[in-house]
């Protein structure tokens, strides 16, 4: 063989195949490095995830709540312990619409803000399994309400309200010379009584749906009439004393805060609170023996909600006896929940707050009237 510079052929082959495969393997690399980066089999550590992959990969339930609550049912620093023991975010809605309850997680109102038509196309079917603490709930409040919510499926009661007739004694014994008749609500319904308590004041509210069951109640007749004979014949009665009645207004007892009357028909939580807001006025709660109406403060679900997990474990949370003493010793206002053994005896006791068994047994629980009634009735016994 020839030479080249020294090197024979054989050499020179040689050389040029090893240069041949190393140029072979180099490609082969760097094809291999395509292929993977081009399949997406990495994620460069500098390129951000799509947003909405970021969002699914929190699990949202577990950091928010929104709640609409009405004014004075649950205190602000409950709802702050519930939110730091559980880390959740929570915002409350106060606007009073049911357009807007939608865009809550939990509603909290009171029953005659509550519509229970067709409730499984408003309100979502409780889980109880995720209410360990239902068990707490009065039976005898489930029952009342189980006419509302066949099998109590998506309503939660939990506050209450006692219709009392509020009194300033002082006043009201100058005028009747001491002789209260054994009706308290005879002082609101009783012509022969609201005849003379007039110079001194009666204080009733602006809204039928808190007076007319008592009315109906009063004249023996169904609390729950919706029409007819019955409704004809509490408004007959109602003409009677309708130029006795010196005030309508939302919270009748602030009449009687102000000295403006001497009568208020309101309920046994706002004449206990009263007593914290005045001294000099000799105010006190005398509780229909007879029987009452009753108004049921409601936790519920909206339909809509996803977030139902933590729905859940915020009303389990209220329903705690400890959690629901706390609330009362704030609003005294009495709880469905049986926390005999957690709520101070002054509130246990009072039969304004917590009814007793005899006269829960003749009470009921206030619900709205017929749109359409209701709406005849305020524009008649106020305007009249």
């Amino acid at each position: 063989m020839t030479s080249f510079a020294g090197v024979s052929d054989a050499d020179f082959l040689q050389v040029e195949i090893v240069m041949k495969n190393k140029i072979f393997l180099f490609a082969m690399t760097i094809c291999l490095t395509a292929c993977d980066f081009l399949s997406n089999k990495t994620t460069p550590i500098d390129v951000p995830m799509p947003e909405d992959r970021v969002k699914a990969s929190v699990p949202q339930d577990m950091t928010f709540l929104n709640l609409y609550l009405q004014k004075g049912i649950i205190s602000d620093g409950v709802v702050d312990t519930f939110a730091k023991a559980n880390n959740v975010k929570i915002s409350i809605n106060r606007a009073n619409s049911q357009n807007d309850w939608k865009q809550n997680d939990i509603i909290l109102s009171d029953l005659l803000n509550i519509s229970w038509l067709q409730l499984d196309d408003v309100y979502y079917k409780l889980d109880k399994t995720l209410l360990p603490n239902y068990s707490n709930i009065s039976p005898e409040i489930l029952a009342m309400l189980s006419n509302e919510d066949l099998g109590n499926q998506y309503l939660v009661p939990y506050a209450m309200r006692v219709v009392v007739v509020g009194i300033n004694r002082t006043a009201i014994n100058e005028i009747l010379e001491d002789s209260l008749p054994e009706n308290p609500l005879d002082l609101v319904f009783n012509p022969q009584y609201t005849q003379q308590l007039k110079q001194c004041g009666i204080a009733i509210s602006d809204n039928p749906n808190e007076v007319i069951p008592l009315l109906l109640h009063y004249l023996r007749l169904n609390p729950h009439a919706q029409e007819g004979d019955e409704i004809n014949t509490a408004l007959e009665h109602f003409r009677q004393i309708r130029e006795d009645i010196n005030y309508f207004d939302v919270k009748p007892i602030e009449k009687l805060i102000n000295n403006e009357a001497c009568v208020a028909l309101t309920y046994g939580s706002d004449v206990k609170l009263a007593h914290k807001t005045v001294s000099n006025i000799p105010i006190e709660a005398l509780v229909p023996t007879q029987g009452t109406g009753l108004l049921i403060d409601i936790f519920a679900i909206p339909a809509s909600v996803e977030n139902r997990a933590n729905a859940h474990k915020f009303i389990n949370e209220m329903l705690s006896p400890n959690v629901s003493a706390q609330i009362t010793s704030f609003n005294a206002r009495g709880y469905t929940v049986n926390m005999t053994a957690a709520l101070q005896s002054r509130y246990i006791n009072d039969n304004s707050i917590f009814l007793n068994n005899d006269t829960m047994d003749k009470s009921f629980i206030l619900r709205p009237l017929p749109e359409q009634i209701y709406i005849q009735i305020k524009q008649w016994w106020q305007n009249e």
